[in-house]
């Protein structure tokens, strides 16, 4: 007989690093408990070198900056197929081989997986020429972020609400860091 009990107990994750054929390195979670939730994470950069590598174009990385490429309008098409992906048959080829019970939850139990974006970023990438026509934009950009932007405005970008009073009556929290890279000066808001 099964009897339901509320009791603590350790909740275990595994964890499955994949160097994938088409994606490069991603990784899959599996929740060890039901409702066996699984995260995917992957990076559209790692994609791009992949597709990149297999189209025998050059580029170069620093790290996971995707600096330069041979051919810039190659790699624009090749982000864009990104987009139009079969997203639910690429993470199921990506779940399937390491998640023991995905006979049972797809057979017997019936209770395929659902899947959806519960975090996703985009980035906008502008390519400049030189670094002598981005340099003075550069540096613009940084001041105005600094001076312009501030936590009330990062909170309503994420979608918080913010008394417009005061912030005496908000409970998120957001932060600013600024730092100086090999790569160069970033302003981060979160």
């Amino acid at each position: 007989m099964i009897e339901p009990r509320k009791e603590l107990a350790k909740c275990l994750h595994y964890y499955h690093s994949i160097q994938h054929a088409q994606l490069g390195l991603c990784y899959v979670r599996i929740q060890s408990w039901f409702p066996f939730s699984v995260r995917v994470g992957l990076n559209g950069r790692e994609w791009l070198c992949q597709q990149l590598r297999q189209r025998g174009c050059d580029y170069q990385r620093l790290g996971k900056l995707l600096w330069r490429v041979h051919d810039p309008a190659l790699a624009q098409a090749l982000l864009e197929e990104q987009t139009r992906s079969d997203w639910p048959a690429l993470l199921q080829d990506l779940v399937q081989p390491v998640q023991p019970l995905w006979n049972y939850l797809h057979r017997t139990a019936r209770a395929s997986y659902y899947w959806m974006t519960e975090q996703s970023e985009w980035a906008t990438d502008i390519v400049f020429r030189s670094p002598d026509v981005l340099a003075p934009w550069y540096a613009r950009w940084l001041r105005h972020g600094m001076t312009t932007l501030s936590c009330r405005d990062a909170l309503q970008y994420l979608g918080k609400y913010v008394p417009p009073s005061s912030y005496g009556r908000c409970r998120d929290e957001a932060k600013i860091d600024l730092r100086t890279r090999p790569e160069g000066t970033r302003l981060k808001f979160w």
